[in-house]
């Protein structure tokens, strides 16, 4: 992926947007963005937008991400050293069709996936719709109540994705508000015997 290092500040934010209201702007390649005080807007991804570790005051929104049955599209809030992830706001992004919602084995392409060392994290007015794992997977790993809190989580669509809509784990003060869930689709295990999801 491409790696962008953004040092943006509250008096002069960073802003990378498309330029053009007629024709989308269109990034085939996955990116990983670390900084502070961003904005990514109106760009066209097929691909994943991870904000790494640590990054502060970040937003990405009206954005679409589009995969295939084979690929992932969506957005990774993602912590690899000792770094944190605050005040990341993700709103109006739309999120589709990243992996194969009727694979006989766990794809888990979530359409947004947040692991831990991050907190104070609004998801807001997004729509995630055919991805083979949840459509938002809140996962603070083994233990890792402590290493992911504050979480809001409102005004979402998820529709047939391969999981649940909302899963959240092992992470503490997470809020989901006026969501809407539809059609999501048995599952299977490694062994390829179904089981259910709620």
């Amino acid at each position: 992926p491409r790696t962008l290092r953004i040092e943006g500040t509250a008096s002069q934010p960073v802003v990378i947007r498309n330029g053009s209201r007629m024709a989308p702007a269109v990034a085939s390649q996955s990116w990983e963005v670390i900084g502070t005080h961003y904005t990514i807007e109106g760009i066209d991804f097929r691909g994943v937008v991870t904000v790494l570790a640590p990054s502060d005051t970040a937003t990405i929104r009206d954005c679409e991400f589009q995969g295939t049955a084979t690929t992932r599209a969506g957005i990774v809030i993602a912590s690899y050293t000792g770094d944190w992830n605050r005040q990341i706001t993700l709103y109006r992004n739309w999120i589709h069709d990243s992996g194969d919602v009727n694979a006989l084995f766990d794809q888990d392409f979530h359409g947004i996936g947040i692991g831990p060392r991050a907190s104070d994290l609004y998801i807001e007015q997004n729509r995630l719709e055919r991805c083979s794992g949840d459509g938002v997977q809140i996962n603070g790993g083994m233990g890792g109540h402590a290493l992911l809190y504050d979480v809001f989580v409102s005004d979402n669509t998820a529709l047939d994705n391969g999981q649940t809509g909302f899963w959240a784990k092992q992470c503490t003060d997470v809020v989901f508000f006026r969501n809407v869930v539809s059609g999501a689709r048995p599952r299977y295990n490694a062994d390829g015997t179904q089981r259910t999801t709620g």
